[in-house]
């Protein structure tokens, strides 16, 4: 809500350059133009429910059940043509002066296939869907706290709440933004996995995505999949969906790391 506020009295100053007033506009929604539908339509905020031109899931699109025009929305919705994998992230624990140094908020932004890389992402049809924290799988500590393995409701790491989850649509291209600098989190490895998946996707062979991250300084990578080394692919045309797991290329002029992630 807060976040919306600001981005929305930003965009009411026309987006000015020099508007000092956008407290917690995340800098991300700040900086990149095709982000900015998001702040001021609704239908491009959260998850995205209808198909994109240009992506696997072109004709897909999701409808309300079990509800009528005189009921309110009850949430409830059924998808056709595309279906959903949730992504699992772990980011170390970094603790500067006795408080553990954040992350977050994390967007998601939705790119077409052909624009994975570049900060075009899906055009004029980019979502944005911002995750903000989590509470812990029994609800019952306080603070709520999250971890590695937080379906053993035991975590590893004692630690306050991060986004470490997001529903993104199966076969789909996505942007993680963080809005802290992710690459101060280098005392263990950053870790992404698709889990809570079904026995078989209903619309793919497999359950895949293709994900970017874009570095604020410049880094030097070592990837890993299954605790294999992966060596970087040659050039990004290499990194797709058909590709192997772990298929990975680091442009050193953008920063932008993409890499193949399947269930």
């Amino acid at each position: 809500a807060e976040v919306l506020r600001d981005c929305t009295s930003w965009a009411d100053s026309g987006y000015a350059d020099d508007y000092d007033g956008s407290g917690t506009c995340l800098w991300w929604l700040r900086t990149y133009d095709n982000v900015q539908n998001a702040i001021t339509d609704s239908s491009f905020r959260g998850l995205v429910e209808n198909g994109v031109t240009g992506t696997q899931y072109s004709s897909g699109f999701c409808e309300e059940v079990f509800t009528s025009d005189s009921q309110i929305s009850n949430n409830v919705q059924l998808c056709s043509g595309m279906e959903y994998v949730v992504l699992k992230s772990f980011i170390p624990e970094k603790v500067v002066s006795g408080s553990e140094v954040l992350y977050g908020p994390v967007g998601y932004i939705n790119i077409k296939d052909a624009f994975y890389g570049s900060s075009i992402f899906a055009g004029d049809d980019t979502s944005v869907d911002i995750y903000m924290d989590y509470t812990d799988p029994r609800g019952d500590q306080m603070p709520p706290q999250t971890g590695k393995e937080t379906e053993k409701f035991t975590p590893v790491l004692s630690r306050y709440t991060q986004p470490y989850l997001a529903t993104l649509v199966n076969h789909g291209y996505y942007r993680i933004q963080y809005t802290g600098d992710i690459t101060l989190f280098n005392a263990d490895f950053l870790e992404y996995q698709l889990v809570g998946l079904t026995d078989k996707p209903r619309i793919h062979d497999d359950f895949a995505v293709i994900v970017d991250i874009k570095f604020i300084k410049a880094v030097n990578l070592a990837f890993y999949y299954d605790g294999r080394q992966v060596a970087q692919s040659p050039r990004r045309d290499k990194v797709s969906l058909d590709a192997d797991p772990g298929t990975n290329y680091h442009d050193p002029v953008s920063k932008v790391l993409s890499f193949v992630v399947k269930g």
